[in-house]
């Protein structure tokens, strides 16, 4: 493979089931008993994945190819951090969610300040604080799946939607998305780093979709953005920053990044 004209940029070493590769995250819970993701749940990384990930990350015989975090249980996670900490310390090799959330609190299930909304899905599929500095400082990438059960806790927005008003569905939309934004760019502020260089749009699903109301198709994105520019105003406003380059960003630019800029570069980065 990495001989190929074109080398995969990334690849995800796990996906809803058992590979031998590493534990994956429970991911299909609306599905109920039609699936059964029990062998290998949440266990850490196999020998063989380990093996697989120094194959994959090896520039010797190729390119490199980076590891695709989503998916992957928590205990595999961090195994793969520690993996990078020990062996490719020095290279600082990119972090890459290809579409995910954020729980909206510490591995410790702790949180150090008020979302907008309390509504985050905490399950370990997603992604917690320490995983968000971390992924920063290694110039990775975070996509924002468009997937309203992967955002929130179903059971935490019911009535959020009206079925009888749908002026306003996108609107809404915004507001849940918006949530992890602000919540990842907390999270960076208050450990002295730029906030909103490292997310992204993230059009993927996770089997059992669930797309945001108003946002069904790619005709809602360019409406969506909109939307997050007037919430981005609004947060702007709130002066909750410290670090001077996170508060003195216009709007436009926060959200130009989101939709665009970010990814650009990142690709531009590593995808040569």
């Amino acid at each position: 493979m990495k001989t190929w004209e074109h080398v995969p940029l990334f690849i995800g070493l796990a996906h809803n089931f058992n590979n031998d590769l590493c534990g994956h995250a429970r991911s299909l819970q609306r599905l109920g008993n039609l699936v059964n993701q029990e062998k290998n749940l949440d266990i850490g990384l196999a020998p063989l994945g380990k093996d697989v990930i120094r194959e994959l990350l090896s520039q010797s015989k190729g390119k490199r190819i980076l590891i695709d975090l989503k998916h992957m249980s928590l205990a595999s996670r961090l195994e793969y951090y520690k993996m990078l900490e020990e062996e490719y310390g020095q290279e600082n090799i990119p972090l890459i969610v290809s579409h995910g959330a954020l729980t909206g609190t510490s591995i410790a299930q702790s949180r150090n300040f008020s979302p907008m909304m309390d509504i985050f899905n905490e399950n370990d599929l997603n992604f917690y604080d320490e995983e968000v500095i971390q992924l920063v400082k290694s110039n990775g990438l975070f996509a924002l799946q468009m997937d309203l059960n992967i955002h929130a806790d179903l059971k935490k927005i019911n009535g959020f939607f009206s079925s009888r008003d749908y002026s306003n569905q996108l609107g809404k939309s915004a507001q849940i998305i918006w949530n992890q934004l602000q919540h990842f760019a907390l999270v960076c502020d208050r450990n002295g780093l730029f906030a909103w260089g490292n997310t992204c749009l993230g059009t993927d699903f996770d089997g059992s979709i669930f797309p945001f109301p108003g946002v069904l198709t790619a005709e809602g994105l360019s409406p969506l953005a909109t939307e997050l520019e007037f919430l981005a105003n609004e947060f702007l406003k709130k002066d909750l920053m410290n670090i001077k380059e996170n508060r003195e960003i216009s709007p436009e630019e926060i959200v130009q990044r989101f939709m665009f800029t970010n990814t650009f570069e990142f690709l531009s980065g590593n995808f040569k």
